[in-house]
């Protein structure tokens, strides 16, 4: 089974070699020979994950009939194949796109970034989500011990977060991403989605030399947490460190920066947060708190949901 590419990231073909790291229905990860991940996404909508190679596959397509764990991977004349396995990836017509990078926005009406920012938040708070970090923005108490303990975790560490930021204390923010890092269940725990929103979202609004050598430092600190988290997590921060989102969450932030109307906001909110299980949810909260490192009234209006929920 032959299919052809529609989008892959800038990369030639002695850099696609490598091995099967893991795989899901619609969705295999390869480790590169440089220790990156590159992920295969069996879909042309638009929640890919960043740095993804994606390509239309029949409805009833499941990577995990294809291939296994360990499988050779290499690209030769610009297919990509998989030893042992039936499917091969035609990526010589395939639109090469940095995928999704963050740029800081210009142009902009502070009156516009504050209404759409106070959209967006109204939109997550009122979500009422029953798991992840963003449990810790409801006033009601968390269902299940490791949710009420992320919820505490949440509590006691974002406006450690916040404060780093707000004064480009690269010591103080990275000690609070460190309580962070790898907390919670999953492929992406709620503590690295949350992360990799908070770095997109300052990545956008940065604009001084400060802020801006606060973010490269800050997004190092995360690029190395290989061993404090899984392989997957850790590929999505070193991802967002560089400036590069999964499509939804960079759609908000545009939308955020540029003003866009309520309704616009509201539905971009929405298909972020619709991400995964709880993922989309931590990370449009990431996402929020990133936009409101500098901005002292978001920043004061986070820290008073936390430490009173649903008032």
């Amino acid at each position: 089974m032959r299919l052809a590419a529609s989008e892959m990231p800038p990369l030639s073909a002695t850099t696609i070699d490598g091995t099967v790291h893991s795989v899901f229905r619609r969705v295999v990860n390869v480790r590169l020979g440089d220790g990156a991940l590159l992920t295969l996404y069996a879909s042309d909508d638009d929640r890919d994950p960043p740095g993804a190679i994606t390509f239309a596959a029949p409805a009833d397509f499941d990577f995990s009939k294809h291939t296994t764990h360990g499988a050779v991977v290499a690209c030769r004349a610009g297919v990509l194949r998989i030893d042992g396995s039936d499917v091969s990836i035609d990526l010589r017509r395939a639109r090469q796109r940095t995928p999704n990078s963050v740029e800081p926005s210009q142009g902009v009406t502070e009156a516009g970034f504050n209404a759409s920012w106070r959209t967006a938040w109204r939109a997550l708070i009122t979500a009422d989500g029953t798991a992840g970090l963003v449990v810790a923005l409801y006033g009601r108490r968390p269902a299940g011990s490791l949710n009420a303990a992320l919820a505490g975790r949440a509590r006691q560490t974002i406006p450690r977060l916040l404060a780093g930021a707000r004064t480009n204390d690269i010591e103080t923010a990275s000690a609070a991403a460190a309580r962070l890092v790898g907390a919670g269940p999953g492929l992406t725990p709620s503590g690295d989605d949350f992360l990799a929103g908070f770095l997109i979202g300052a990545r956008h609004i940065a604009g001084s030399r400060p802020q801006i050598a606060f973010l490269d430092a800050f997004g190092r600190e995360l690029s190395m947490q290989y061993g404090n988290s899984g392989d997957i997590a850790c590929a999505y921060l070193a991802h967002a460190a560089a400036g590069r989102a999964a499509r939804p969450l960079a759609k908000l932030a545009e939308f955020i920066t540029t003003g866009a109307s309520e309704r616009d906001t509201e539905t971009a909110t929405d298909a972020a947060m619709q991400m995964g299980h709880s993922s989309g949810s931590d990370a449009t909260f990431g996402l929020l708190c990133g936009l409101a490192a500098w901005h002292k009234d978001f920043a004061v209006m986070i820290e008073a949901e936390l430490a009173e929920p649903g008032q």
